[in-house]
């Protein structure tokens, strides 16, 4: 039925009603719902189920052949089965399946519990029931030692739970929106479930987890290019947004290079001159223009990206942390004026080759017209000049390695959006 509606229907909704529908016979609860219809669900939140794991297997082999996912990607560890799918129509949607409700080594809920007490909705969705949703929230943000959200805070919420049932410390902390972490861990640490051969266990798992986590994740480095006022800032402001969100990884955000060497005026003029002198001056205004100076400041940063990027991987990338350049080397080879360097284009071009290529590189582009109306920091010769070496630049390296350079015409910044995150998620999942 939902591939005769894909051409009608959102994917992603159809696969999460696929979802439920093949949960139906089978024990689970639905965690952290939002009330109305499920596949409403936000395309910025994961869907969270508690089932046991063989059912779990199960729904991952059903998912596996489901006609509108063209990706799937697992991930495993003791307490949950983390499903992420992509659609056929690029829609991400990540799948967990919980087996235990767990903080570091601390069982802090039994989910088989939580199954068995669920309660159905009017669609047939089975949920959390709101006494036991009520105590998740308390457990969950508690022993994280996170505020409550405002979204689980509302007066239909509250009046809707039974007082009677809980003990003092959750009241309190419902009601006065302060988290008690330590008497909530030390409640959670008086079960028999986290005491004895149960709390040695527990803990075992969680050093086998943390250790899979750091050893299984993908991280990865993305450069964005293009002349100022291509809208770089803007597209790296939400793909950061996008990556946080959705992915649910860590972003770092690194401008030009590592930066592990400060800028060359910084032995003259000291940090905060320099930098200031950086921030309020205007590109391309250096009067350099000696060979043995150019190389001597281009070995100085070069330096910088050869050395750091060793740095930035073990740092970043090898925790599975994304690695968003704005600007990149490739300024060097196209626009080295930029960096007060004047030398062939050969030299600089044949370096980069010794450097660790990024996983993708984005060149933004735009007509003169449309960047002159954002920024007037070039001139209209400048900028097709620029854009045209930059075209060139990736067509070649594009040649050498395939499905690593993009050159995007960012006249619209959802549809660069959608090609940039498609780009991402394809190469994550691969």
């Amino acid at each position: 039925m939902s591939d005769v509606l894909s051409d009608s229907e959102n994917h992603r909704e159809l696969v999460i009603l696929d979802i439920f529908d093949w949960m139906n016979a089978r024990p689970y609860a639905g965690l952290k719902l939002a009330d109305g219809p499920v596949e409403k669900l936000s395309v910025y939140s994961d869907l969270d189920i508690l089932i046991h794991r063989s059912n779990a297997i199960v729904l991952r082999n059903y998912l596996k052949n489901h006609p509108l996912i063209s990706q799937l990607k697992i991930q495993k560890n003791t307490a949950k089965t983390a499903l992420m799918l992509i659609t056929k129509s690029q829609e991400l949607l990540s799948v967990d399946c919980i087996h235990q409700l767990k903080r570091k080594n601390l069982e802090y809920m039994s989910v088989d519990d939580k199954i068995s007490d669920c309660e159905v909705d009017g669609d047939g969705i089975k949920r959390v029931n709101k006494l036991h949703h009520f105590e998740f929230i308390n457990f969950f943000y508690g022993l994280n030692n996170a505020a409550i959200p405002d979204k689980f805070i509302t007066k239909e919420f509250v009046r809707q739970l039974d007082y009677s049932k809980l003990n003092a410390i959750q009241v309190s902390t419902f009601q006065s929106d302060k988290l008690l972490q330590h008497e909530l861990k030390n409640l959670v640490k008086n079960e028999s479930k986290n005491k004895g051969l149960s709390y040695i266990k527990n803990t075992i798992n969680y050093a086998i987890d943390s250790l899979w986590n750091a050893v299984s994740q993908k991280g990865m480095i993305i450069s964005f290019s293009g002349v100022d006022g291509a809208g770089k800032s803007t597209i790296i402001e939400h793909t950061k947004h996008e990556i946080e969100k959705k992915l649910r990884k860590e972003v770092i955000v690194i401008r030009h290079r590592p930066s592990l060497l400060p800028i060359l005026s910084v032995w003259t003029k000291g940090k905060k001159r320099a930098e200031f002198d950086v921030v309020n001056s205007l590109p391309r205004q250096g009067q350099n223009r000696n060979v043995w100076s150019s190389m001597f400041r281009f070995l100085y940063y070069y330096s910088d990206y050869l050395f750091g990027q060793f740095y930035i991987y073990m740092r970043y990338v090898s925790l599975g942390k994304i690695v968003l350049y704005d600007r990149y080397y490739f300024d060097f080879i196209n626009d080295s004026l930029r960096s007060n360097i004047v030398l062939p284009k050969w030299i600089l071009k044949s370096a980069y080759r010794f450097l660790l290529q990024p996983d993708l590189n984005f060149f933004l582009y735009a007509d003169p017209k449309t960047i002159l109306s954002r920024k007037k920091e070039l001139d209209e010769s400048s900028i097709k000049s620029l854009t045209m070496d930059y075209l060139r630049l990736f067509s070649e390296l594009n040649k050498k390695n395939k499905h690593r350079y993009f050159a995007i015409n960012n006249l619209s910044l959802s549809t660069s959006l959608f090609l940039i995150s498609n780009q991402i998620q394809n190469k994550l999942f691969h």
